[in-house]
């Protein structure tokens, strides 16, 4: 904790130690000032601690920056301090941030605000040798703007951020050269920026907070990128978590909600040129099986569903690109979804995010996954990991049965849903060419019978919805809803083989 000096804690705060003097420009016996005399204001000791920087690589190391314009430095924990505040900083420029190095003990960088001096500049420095030198790194960015901030990528070595009065930039050299990070980021002010569990978060004046989800393609972004004519960037870990679970109204459309991050796992790559054929991605689990497949050939899905709200509630289906540049993929962490003869808008929905279609395909297990982008013929495969929700405590064990039971679950759907289309279309084909009774026993299973393959594939897509409703094994009822309606959809489908046999022997 700073005022003019500096103060810390071990006990969580209770009681505080002084580690430092007067940090501050102040000058013993200097006498009162008086306006506008900056000189006599900082030798009065108007001048306070603003920020406090303790280095991530060691601990006696510690950065401290002054309101009046003075970069302080200890290496041994407070008993020595040395102002290393070089000539090019103004007098009464402030000390914003500071931020030591991850990867040296003798380098920092500092983000110092002008705009208190009645002009906006950038100014940020960088020191490697404990500040005995600084240099000037700010090209690139605007010549009007001031900076607040400045931040170092705690993986990457070279790569900083950086958050002036109206944006963020980026820098891939180590701050020589300065390039903007907006994106649909708004033009405001930023504060402060931090790079947490791999996403950098910037906390802005009156716009919010807001999040660029997974730096690694900034990480892996290197003059080599340039050569290659397709990149698959390294996958972060993806969390097990379920997207929206609201079972009420949802919001409505004008009131101001926060964005979530997508859900699931983020794939990005990057393409050199158009692609000509598709380009497709396959997902497979530890045991090299697929799990899901994507091309980006396919057209969207055009489901049988009643929707009965504006559109703006709608959002489209993830596509994968085929175009130059840089493309974001977003799989949802789920199995291919079954087939029904009806699908059912869910209420979790979220404007211009979308509504989802019940019955979705199981969500995959915990565990190591690769996806595989598959480009002109050639794969480029990365590794990832799904992981649990680390508010859901769960046995493996149940998820596995829960997992079981929605597949086999989705694959009786599939067997009715595909009897009852080909029923369909064979009384459409040979409307008036089959006898009465073998066309009312065909009704009969297809729609109008108790049971029918209708009702049956109805009664499995509402239990799949139910059966993954939750992270938990399925409840005993559920096994046996399903047992039951199983046995049912058997004797529905001998009935219809048996008709069918009949029919090719009868030739009609």
């Amino acid at each position: 904790m700073g005022n003019q000096f500096l103060f810390k804690s071990t006990d969580d705060g209770d009681h505080w130690q002084k580690i430092s003097p007067d940090l501050s420009g102040k000058i013993a016996g200097a006498k009162d000032y008086t306006y506008p005399d900056q000189t006599q204001a900082r030798a009065a000791g108007y001048g306070v601690i603003f920020s406090i920087a303790p280095s991530p690589v060691s601990e006696g190391v510690i950065w401290v920056g002054t309101d009046d314009g003075l970069i302080q430095l200890t290496t041994d924990g407070g008993k020595h301090w040395k102002n290393v505040t070089p000539s090019t900083v103004p007098m009464w420029a402030r000390v914003d941030a500071i931020d030591p190095s991850p990867f040296s003990i003798h380098a920092a960088y500092v983000a110092m605000n002008t705009h208190r001096l009645g002009y906006s500049k950038p100014l940020i420095l960088k020191t490697t040798n404990d500040g005995r030198t600084w240099q000037t790194i700010t090209n690139g960015i605007l010549a009007d703007e001031f900076v607040n901030v400045v931040r170092t990528d705690p993986v990457k070595k070279g790569l900083l951020y950086a958050g002036t009065n109206r944006s963020v930039y980026v820098s891939f050299d180590d701050g020589e050269n300065w390039q903007p990070l907006t994106l649909n980021f708004p033009t405001t002010c930023v504060n402060d920026l931090v790079v947490h569990d791999g996403d950098l978060v910037a906390g802005t004046q009156g716009r919010a907070i807001w999040i660029l989800d997974d730096v690694e393609p900034l990480r892996e972004t290197t003059a080599k990128l340039a050569s290659e004519s397709v990149h698959l960037f390294h996958l972060a870990d993806a969390w097990r978590v379920r997207a929206d679970e609201n079972k009420d109204t949802p919001w409505p459309p004008e009131t101001a909600l926060g964005q979530n991050p997508p859900t699931g796992a983020i794939v990005d790559y990057w393409l050199k040129d158009n692609v000509q054929g598709p380009v497709t991605l396959t997902i497979r689990d530890s045991k090299g099986n697929i799990v899901r497949k994507f091309s980006s050939q396919e057209e969207q899905e055009n489901l049988p569903a009643h929707r009965y709200f504006q559109k703006g509630w709608i959002h489209p289906e993830e596509q994968l690109a085929a175009t130059a540049g840089m493309h974001r993929f977003v799989w949802g962490l789920r199995y291919p979804r079954p087939s029904a003869l009806r699908y059912e808008y869910s209420i979790a929905a979220v404007w211009t995010e979308g509504t989802p279609l019940d019955p979705e395909g199981p969500l995959v297990l915990p565990g190591k996954y690769t996806a595989a982008l598959t480009v002109a013929g050639k794969d480029y495969s990365q590794p990832f990991v799904v992981k649990l929700d680390p508010r859901v405590h769960v046995s493996e064990n149940a998820l596995q049965a829960q997992l079981k039971l929605a597949k086999s679950i989705d694959a009786a759907i599939e067997q009715a849903v595909s009897a009852h289309n080909t029923i369909n279309d064979v009384l459409k084909e040979k409307k008036g060419s089959i006898p009465t009774a073998t066309a009312d026993t065909l009704f009969a299973l297809a729609d109008r019978g108790q049971p029918s393959l209708a009702s049956v594939a109805g009664v499995l897509t509402g239990l799949e919805t139910a059966v993954q409703g939750a992270d938990a094994a399925p409840a005993q009822g559920e096994s046996d809803v399903y047992s039951h309606y199983r046995k049912e959809l058997d004797g529905l489908l001998a009935r219809w083989h048996a008709v069918e046999a009949s029919m090719t022997k009868s030739g009609k």
